[in-house]
């Protein structure tokens, strides 16, 4: 959603929308994107909306803030 290169999606973070409407970050349910285990990617997804579009949905704050998180660890 960011770089948009191909890897493993063992190499990448999921994160993906619920019926519920609930955003999850590393779950295998729902409408999902892979995002690379970047910054610079994350940074780029967030300026161009890249996890909105994807998951056809405004993302909160506190998601970009685990996956952060998750990038940084």
């Amino acid at each position: 959603m960011g770089c948009r290169s191909k890897k493993n999606p063992s190499e990448m973070i999921r994160i993906c929308t619920l019926k519920s409407g609930e955003i999850k970050v590393n779950v295998n349910e729902g409408r999902g994107a892979y995002i690379c285990k970047d910054r610079k990617c994350l940074d780029t997804a967030i300026k161009k909306s890249g996890i909105s579009r994807a998951l056809k949905c405004q993302i909160n704050t506190k998601v970009y803030d685990e996956l952060l998180g998750l990038i940084e660890e």
